[in-house]
C-alpha cells in the first residue's frame, strides 16, 4: 500500500512531463549521409553503397545498390541517381523498381524542374522529358559548363560557363534568350515565379528574372535562417533576440517573435519552422509567427538536419541518424483553430 501511495503522489509530476512530450521507444537509426524526406518516408544510406527507403518508424522498405558518390534527387514519385562514370537512372519511389534509363544521359550533373530534366556534360547542355527520359534538345557551348539554374516558371534555363556571365536558354528548344553579369560567388538560395533569392558572401540579393536586374537586400547581421514557400526570408536577429519574417517580394517585415535564448538551428518543412535551442525546441507557424509547440530538448545532443510532422508525431533526424519520434500533445492554439 505504501508503494501505491507513492505512485499516486507522483502522478501529477508524471502527468506534467507527459504533457510536454512523449518519446517513442524505438532505437535511433544510423546512416552515413543526410537523409531525403519524401511522402512520409526517409531515403537514406545505411552504408556508402546502398540507398534504402525507410518508414518513419525505422522499417526498411527496399534497397538499391549505388556508387558511394551518387547524386540523389527526388520529385513527383521519381528517384533519380547519377554517379561518376554512370548514366542517369530513374526509379519509382514507392517500389524501388527501375523506370527508365534516359537517352543521352551520361552526364556530369542535372537539375530537376518538372516537366523537364536539365543536364550538362562538359560543354553540352540538354533537356530530357521528366516522365519518359526521352531526349528533347541539346546545345553545344564554347566552354565547359560550371552551373545550371532553372528559372522554369519564366521558361528560362540559366547556364554559367563564362567567367562572370549567366546565359539564358529557352527551356522548350534551347534557343538563346540573352545574358547578364553574374559573379561565380553568387549562390542561389531559392527561385520563385518572378524572382530568385541569392547570397554573395554574407550579402543577401534579389534577382528579378524578367529584367535580369540584381538588387541588394538590406538586413541586419543575423544568425540561422530559413526560406518559406511564400517569398519569406525568416531569420534570427541576435541583437534583438527576435525571429523576423522578411517578405522578399515587397521588402516588408511580416512578423517578429521574441525568443528567450540563442537559436542553434532553424529548419522549415512546409508551413512549420523548427527552432532548436540549448534546452528546448519550438515549432512555429511560418506564416503567422505563432508558437505551436514547446518541447524539452535537453536529451537531444545532435545538431538537427531535418524534421517532419506526421499523424501527431514529430520526427527528427541529424546528419547521421533518425532520432526517436516525439508525440505532440495538441496545443491551445490547435484546439482553437
Amino acid at each position: 500500500m505504501g508503494f501505491i501511495k507513492q505512485l499516486l503522489l507522483l502522478f501529477p509530476v508524471l502527468s506534467f512531463c507527459l504533457c510536454n512530450f512523449c518519446v517513442s521507444a524505438s532505437p535511433p537509426l544510423p546512416f552515413e549521409s543526410t537523409p531525403l524526406y519524401y511522402a512520409d518516408h526517409f531515403f537514406v544510406r545505411p552504408s556508402s553503397n546502398i540507398l534504402s527507403k525507410y518508414t518513419l518508424n525505422g522499417q526498411r522498405v527496399w534497397d538499391i545498390d549505388i556508387h558511394p558518390r551518387t547524386d540523389v534527387k527526388i520529385a513527383f514519385n521519381h528517384l533519380f541517381l547519377c554517379s561518376p562514370q554512370q548514366y542517369l537512372r530513374a526509379y519509382h519511389t514507392d517500389t524501388g523498381d527501375a523506370l527508365f534509363l534516359p537517352e543521352k544521359a551520361k552526364i556530369d550533373s542535372f537539375v530537376l524542374q518538372y516537366p523537364y530534366i536539365f543536364y550538362w556534360q562538359k560543354n553540352t547542355v540538354g533537356c530530357l522529358d521528366f516522365l519518359t527520359g526521352h531526349h528533347l534538345w541539346t546545345k553545344e557551348l564554347t566552354l565547359p559548363i560550371k552551373e545550371l539554374i532553372s528559372f522554369n516558371q519564366q521558361g528560362l534555363l540559366g547556364v554559367r560557363y563564362q567567367k562572370n556571365r549567366l546565359s539564358f536558354l529557352n527551356v522548350l528548344d534551347g534557343s538563346d534568350k540573352g545574358s547578364c553579369e553574374w559573379s561565380k560567388k553568387l549562390k542561389v538560395l531559392s527561385v520563385w515565379n518572378s524572382a530568385a533569392l541569392l547570397t554573395k558572401k554574407d550579402r543577401l540579393m534579389r534577382f528579378d528574372i524578367a529584367s535580369k536586374v540584381l538588387d541588394p537586400i538590406s538586413l541586419p547581421q543575423h544568425g540561422p535562417f530559413v526560406i518559406s514557400q511564400r517569398y519569406h526570408y525568416i531569420y534570427y536577429d541576435p541583437l534583438k533576440s527576435h525571429l523576423r519574417s522578411f517578405n522578399v517580394d515587397n521588402s516588408t517585415e511580416d512578423w517578429t517573435l521574441p525568443v528567450a535564448s540563442v537559436v542553434k538551428k532553424m529548419l522549415i518543412e512546409k508551413n512549420l519552422i523548427l527552432c532548436q535551442f540549448e534546452q528546448n525546441i519550438l515549432l512555429i507557424d511560418a506564416y503567422k509567427g505563432t508558437i505551436l509547440h514547446t518541447l524539452a530538448a535537453s536529451s537531444i545532443h545532435d545538431s538537427l538536419a531535418g524534421f517532419t510532422v506526421s499523424q501527431g508525431r514529430l520526427y527528427l533526424f541529424s546528419d547521421t541518424r533518425l532520432l526517436p519520434s516525439i508525440l505532440l500533445i495538441p496545443s491551445s492554439y490547435e484546439k482553437e483553430s
